[in-house]
């Protein structure tokens, strides 16, 4: 995915090195977190948006990104569905620890969930990100999706990716 971001052009080109510094960074930090973590088949997109209501309870849909890793990794998915904006001010720290918690004991009722997979959430929060940028890249011939998400295109937009990259990175415990 980095190194797709790197030749494509969804990244203006005079914050290209940044972002990808920063994304070299988070990596270096993630791996060895993610050290040891088995891998189980996920769902690999599984957020709200994927939770549908029927009258006999909620249904899982949308699997075309069902992929390999670690459990925690659809844990962050749908709780930083449930909470976003990450990090806005009305989810404080408190709510995000009290979601946490709870998505946690759940999944625990059906399978165990060592304490390491928790401490990679936060790597492997970042590391979608910078493989949802290369999906994003990989749409820039769609005149729909371009209209769609024309936030991408801003500079704005990546001012404030950047920052939250660097904000992952020192919850990683890198840089």
């Amino acid at each position: 995915n980095l190194a797709y971001l790197e030749r494509g052009a969804l990244i203006p080109a005079e914050l290209r090195p940044e972002y990808l510094a920063v994304a070299r960074a988070i990596i270096a930090a993630s791996l060895p977190r993610l050290e040891g973590v088995p891998f189980i088949r996920v769902h690999g997109d599984f957020g709200v948006h994927n939770l549908l209501r029927s009258a006999s309870g909620w249904v899982i849909a949308d699997f075309d990104d069902f992929t390999l890793g670690p459990a925690v990794f659809d844990l962050c998915r749908l709780h930083i569905r449930v909470t976003t904006p990450w990090g806005a001010p009305e989810h404080d720290e408190g709510a995000r620890r009290r979601a946490t918690q709870t998505f946690v004991a759940g999944y625990r009722e059906l399978r165990p969930l060592p304490e390491q997979e928790l401490a990679a959430g936060q790597a492997l929060r970042a590391m979608r990100t910078i493989g949802n940028d290369a999906w994003k890249q990989s749409r820039l011939h769609d005149p729909h999706f371009c209209r769609v998400r024309a936030v991408i295109r801003e500079h704005a937009f990546w001012h404030q990716r950047i920052a939250w990259m660097r904000a992952q990175l020192a919850r990683i415990g890198g840089d």
